[in-house]
Formats: structure tokens, C-alpha cells, sequence
């Protein structure tokens, strides 16, 4: 639903640590981007939290509130708008963008704000909630959440996302299998794996190669992805499989989730979600259905969205 610039308060959040440009640089492009719009900004800071700046911004009567960074920051702001009457928008300047690539946004800053100001189409995307956190894309326990431990800041800005690749090769020589028991839904299964994904979103880094099939960001349930084994040569069994989308490989199995999944595993092990760690198991996900209102493109650049 359109709704009329004078009725928009738009508030800009720009993380000046996300992988292109200078803040000054981001803030100068966005505003050309915006004007003539009711705007205002924040920069990130140690002082200026993510969550602190997001409910100031809405206490002082924002409606929209526009992620400028990479997907923890659109995660953040998802996290502080979801279930409220704010609409979130998003300006992706990380390495890997990943949210913006699975809801076929366009990812320069020059497209991406053209997008926000006609905001020609509100889709309800889904969330996870994790006590008083929410997470919109990922959320992984084994190989997955341990690569980010394995690549720095200073490689993610040298090689982009091409970092990663190289952290997954450092990753694998330290792999360890986990004993995971899981209740989706009321239902339990116990198995052992290499990687256990929570997903909401099914890029696999790049278009088109997909977690699985019919992984949808808007559909009111997320997907348990499991890479099932015990080690290097399962995991990348598993994942040849995935990347060339034989999703009924031997080492994939999928379940649907609608309410609630319970994960535990032997030994405990750290859990990343939307790229952070944010603990270790065990750990319980509550589905909450078309919890965060997003500007989307009247027709996705690239996505399995229609």
C-alpha cells in the first residue's frame, strides 16, 4: 500500500564499520538518494548501540526505520521493529548482503534507496525469537557457526565475500560432529550431524544455489536443514548434493517448522544466528509469522520471491 511522503518519518541507521565506503561517503550518497523525504540518521557507535538508537528513534515517532549496513545490522533493526507498526528498509553496504539477495533487492545505494522511496510493495517477512531476540535468516549450529570464527575483519574487507570460501577450507581441518536431539513442532528426532541450519532464508551464497527447496522468507515457517554425518567427507558429500540442488542426497534431511523447534546437542556448542554468535546450546526458536513489515520492490531483481 502506498502510503503519502508526508506521512513518512524515515530514520536512517548507517553502520560505519559495514564492508563498502566511509560512513560520511554512505550518508552523503543515501541523502541524494532520499531527498526531499522526512529523513534523519544515526551512526553506530560503541556509545550509539543498535537496539538503544533504534527505540529512540521510534519513541520519537519514526515509522520507517532503514537499515545501512550489513545483515547484522538489517538483523538488528528487524530484531527492534518486529511486531510493531514500523516498516524496516535496506540499504545493503556489507560484504555479503545476504537478506537483501534472498528478497531480490537491488544492492547498489543508488537502487536500493529508489526502492525505499517508492515503496511500491510492504511484504511481511517471518521471524525467529529466541527469548527476547529475533532473527530473520539463519540460525546454525556445527561447520556453519564456526566459520565466521576463522576469518578476520581485515580479510573480509580485502577479499569480500570470498573470505568466507577460504574460512570454510580452515574450518573443516577442526570439524566436529554433534549428537543433536531436536523437537520440532512437538516432534522428536535425534541424529548425528556436520551442520544443523534453522533457516527462514535459503540462499547459499550465491544465486541460485539454494539450502533446499521452497525455503521462503514470507511463507509463516522455516526450514530445519540437516547435514547429516559425522565428518569431512559426509559434510562435503552433503554439500555437493546441496549445491547442485539434489535435495533427496543421502546425508539431507528437511522438516517443517510452524511453532516452535528445541535444539540440544552433545558436547554444547556455540550457535551463530544471522552471523553472530549469540550463545550455546541448547536452544529454543519460536516461528512468529509476518513479525517484520519490509519495503520490497514492486518486482524482485533476483529472488524465488514472485
Amino acid at each position: 500500500m502506498l502510503t503519502a511522503d508526508r506521512d513518512r518519518r524515515i530514520h536512517v541507521v548507517l553502520n560505519p564499520c559495514s564492508g563498502i565506503g566511509s560512513a560520511l561517503y554512505l550518508k552523503e550518497d543515501i541523502m541524494a538518494g532520499l531527498s526531499g523525504l522526512d529523513v534523519h540518521y544515526s551512526f553506530l557507535s560503541k556509545e550509539n548501540g543498535l537496539r538503544a538508537t533504534v527505540r529512540s528513534a521510534l519513541e520519537a515517532g519514526a515509522n520507517e526505520i532503514i537499515a545501512a549496513g550489513g545483515d547484522g545490522t538489517v538483523s538488528g533493526v528487524a530484531q527492534a521493529v518486529a511486531g510493531t507498526d514500523a516498516v524496516m528498509g535496506i540499504i545493503p553496504t556489507g560484504t555479503a548482503n545476504m537478506v537483501a539477495r534472498e528478497l531480490g533487492l537491488p544492492l547498489s545505494i543508488a537502487s536500493s534507496t529508489r526502492v525505499i522511496r517508492e515503496r511500491a510493495r510492504i511484504m511481511r517477512m517471518d521471524a525467529m525469537a529466541s527469548g527476547d531476540r529475533c532473527f530473520i535468516y539463519q540460525v546454525a549450529v556445527g561447520m556453519g557457526a564456526d566459520v565466521n570464527r576463522h576469518v578476520s575483519r581485515a580479510e573480509k574487507k580485502l577479499l569480500g565475500r570470498s573470505s568466507y570460501l577460504m574460512a570454510m577450507v580452515r574450518a573443516l581441518n577442526d570439524l566436529r560432529p554433534l549428537r543433536v536431539r531436536c523437537r520440532i513442532d512437538g516432534r522428536e528426532t535425534e541424529m548425528w550431524v556436520n551442520q544443523l541450519i534453522v533457516a527462514n532464508a535459503g540462499i547459499l551464497g550465491i544465486s541460485p544455489l539454494r539450502l533446499g527447496p521452497g525455503i521462503r522468507p514470507d511463507d509463516g515457517k522455516v526450514e530445519v536443514v540437516a547435514m547429516q554425518g559425522k565428518g569431512r567427507l559426509d559434510y562435503i558429500g552433503s554439500g555437493m548434493d546441496m549445491v547442485f540442488g539434489n535435495y533427496l542426497g543421502p546425508g539431507l534431511k528437511y522438516f517443517d517448522a510452524r511453532r516452535e523447534v528445541v535444539l540440544e546437542t552433545e558436547p554444547p556448542t556455540v550457535i551463530k544466528a544471522d552471523g553472530e554468535f549469540i550463545g550455546r546450546t541448547p536452544l529454543t526458536l519460536r516461528v512468529r509469522p509476518g513479525a517484520v513489515k519490509v519495503i520490497a520492490p514492486a518486482r524482485p531483481m533476483s529472488s524465488i520471491l514472485p
